[in-house]
């Protein structure tokens, strides 16, 4: 082997070897979100979009970081397929995406 095929080999496991270290220290979906997930608080699922299912759970995150309270996981499926998006706020950020959601359903509830 070279020296290329060993440079790929020590990034590959060190990539590999931070993913564990991760998964060990929050848990395998809390290394998505960088925090231990206290609980699911609850979910959302969306009315189907042809044939994609999306649901929207709320965690409850450890709170020694104050920039990750609240992680949102949206979850999409469809006929062989499943991804899952990580978001973690902060307590700002999640009380303002409420306040957002608030005016939307009042506008809404306006309009009809």
């Amino acid at each position: 082997m070279d020296q290329g095929e060993y440079l790929f080999f020590a990034v590959f496991g060190g990539i590999v070897l931070y993913l564990l270290y991760r998964i060990q220290k929050f848990g395998f979906k809390g290394a998505f979100f960088g925090a231990r997930i206290v609980r699911e608080v609850g979910e959302v699922q969306s009315a189907p979009i042809w044939l994609v299912n999306q649901k929207l759970r709320v965690h409850l995150l450890e709170a020694d970081q104050p920039n990750r309270a609240i992680g949102l996981e949206l979850t999409q499926t469809a006929f062989m397929s499943w991804s899952m998006t990580p978001i973690a706020l902060s307590l700002e950020e999640s009380k303002k995406l409420i306040s957002i959601l608030q005016t939307a359903v009042n506008e809404r509830e306006r309009v009809h």
